[in-house]
């Protein structure tokens, strides 16, 4: 008897990631601001209906 690879009643899970990168490595300044993100409303990236549907966050440990 086999098994089929999932269960009829199993859910798939999506993985999306969302990465901040830059050419030299840095993403905020060595005092750890991101200032330079300032000439960006808030409004154009929606972070709270984003986070909404985060369910697991990884940061890198300098930033």
């Amino acid at each position: 008897m086999t098994r089929p690879l999932i269960a009829e009643h199993e859910r798939s899970t999506d993985v999306v990631a969302s990465l901040a990168v830059t050419l030299d490595g840095d993403v905020c300044r060595p005092d750890g601001a991101v200032d330079y993100l300032d000439k960006y409303p808030l409004d154009d990236f929606d972070f709270s209906a984003w986070a909404d549907r985060v369910g697991a966050l990884v940061m890198g440990r300098t930033s």
